[in-house]
């Protein structure tokens, strides 16, 4: 690094760029650099830019465990825990709870995280009036728990449509957690990717805690185990701080990403690029394995299901690895790969598309609302994948800007949102009547 920095001494370009691409080797080399060049301007300017960001980094290090911090994440910690434990607390609450308020549990409390660090204004009291009318809407369908949802369970195509709304309200809510982080840059590409961004590494760290959790978690009940009259105090280890402990997992990991962790390291777009070839790998033999084996879509109901899971699994790496990427870099092997991950699922997509299509048009199979939905969403991933691959290419071979692509993905996303609503809404509505 040293040496990079000393072949890039005149130009400020060529640094911005080594401190981009690792940030801690390039702070570990500037002070020796700098020792030995104190005469370049260049270098000033990047000395004092350095102990300003130390600085700036230090207080930010010692105020994110304030108290404020703490006791936000022990209050929304305790209220996401207590929600989850409901059905214990009253008998009047079955299980069947989970099925519609597990976006409250998980997802309510991030889009509450997000909107306190602003002041409470009209938009922030919006957000909640959305949040709280789409899961009082999915609580007020009929449910296992009322007398005249036997009647209708009769009708499974009413009982799919439930099923629909339940799948597609907690991502209607994940993509206002979106509009809770962007805030009023909610429009802007720019907070758009940077949620993108957000969910990839969110999921990296909650699997991180997670682990270290259930590793604790095995050793404290182990230890309990060899002390006597301890049986009383591992079920209420289990029942409650394990509970707790893993439905605070995504809010604490929010928490480390937004205050504490910051840009210091870069696991996310590492992971991200290691997996993608492994993916692109997967998703092919996928594709000659059905066509030697002469695996049927069109006729098979659950191998439609797994393809649409591996699709939806595919798009997301593909979105987080190009959100990942630094727009100002020129184009490399990972961008090819990303191309040929895009081409590779746009294939899957149109197997998945026509299979519905062609489950839908039978007179078989008929229109059914998992029909319907499992269309719909194919239909917008397919569009959405097409854009992708079309300005990605433009971007490699034709030298088009990457924030074209950008534009694209996150100006798609209103789209399913839309979507969500209008499958969680009209799908019920409509087989309720027919």
């Amino acid at each position: 690094m040293e040496t990079k920095i000393i072949e890039a001494f005149d130009s400020p370009k060529e640094l911005e760029s080594l401190f981009r691409e690792n940030p801690d080797q390039f702070l570990k080399a500037f002070p020796s650099v700098f020792a030995k060049h104190p005469e370049s301007t260049i270098l000033q300017v990047w000395q004092e830019r350095l102990r300003y960001e130390s600085e700036s980094e230090k207080r930010k290090g010692d105020s994110a465990w304030s108290f404020k911090n703490i006791l936000m994440l022990i209050v929304l910690t305790a209220i996401a825990g207590t929600i989850f434990k409901l059905p214990d607390y009253f008998e009047s609450i079955n299980y069947s709870f989970y099925e519609r308020n597990i976006a409250l549990v998980f997802i309510v409390p991030l889009i509450a995280y997000f909107v306190q660090r602003t002041k409470l204004t009209k938009f922030t009291v919006l957000i909640f009036f959305i949040a709280a009318s789409t899961l009082l809407y999915l609580n007020l369908l009929p449910s296992g728990g009322d007398k005249s949802y036997e009647f209708w369970k009769m009708y499974r195509a009413f009982d799919d449509a439930i099923t629909n709304a339940e799948i597609h309200i907690p991502l209607f809510l994940w993509l206002l957690t979106g509009v809770a982080f962007a805030g009023k840059d909610w429009k802007n590409t720019s907070a758009r990717m940077g949620f993108l961004r957000y969910n990839g590494e969110v999921i990296i760290y909650t699997t991180i805690l997670i682990i270290g959790g259930a590793i604790l978690a095995s050793i404290t009940l182990a230890l309990l185990e060899f002390i006597e009259k301890t049986y009383e105090l591992s079920l209420w280890y289990q029942d409650y701080v394990i509970i707790y402990g893993v439905v605070s997992t995504p809010i604490i990991a929010t928490f480390l990403l937004d205050k504490v962790i910051d840009k210091r390291l870069n696991i996310a777009p590492t992971i991200a690029k290691f997996f993608t070839p492994l993916f692109l790998i997967t998703t092919l033999v996928y594709l000659i394995i059905m066509v030697i084996y002469q695996k049927n879509p069109f006729g098979d109901r659950e191998y439609l299901m797994a393809l649409n899971i591996l699709l939806i699994i595919v798009l997301g790496l593909l979105i987080f690895t190009i959100a990942e990427r630094n727009a100002t870099l020129l184009p490399s092997a990972n961008d090819y790969l990303n191309i040929g991950l895009a081409c590779a699922i746009i294939i899957l997509d149109a197997i998945a598309l026509s299979a519905t299509l062609f489950r839908s048009a039978s007179d078989v199979y008929g229109l059914t609302p998992n029909r319907i939905a499992i269309l719909g969403i194919n239909l917008l991933v397919f569009i959405h994948l097409t854009g992708i691959l079309v300005y990605y290419v433009r971007f490699i071979w034709t030298g088009k800007p990457f924030e074209k692509l950008e534009n694209w993905i996150a100006g798609y996303l209103p789209y399913y949102a839309i979507w969500a609503i209008l499958v969680s809404v009209m799908l019920p509505v409509f087989f309720w009547y027919k």
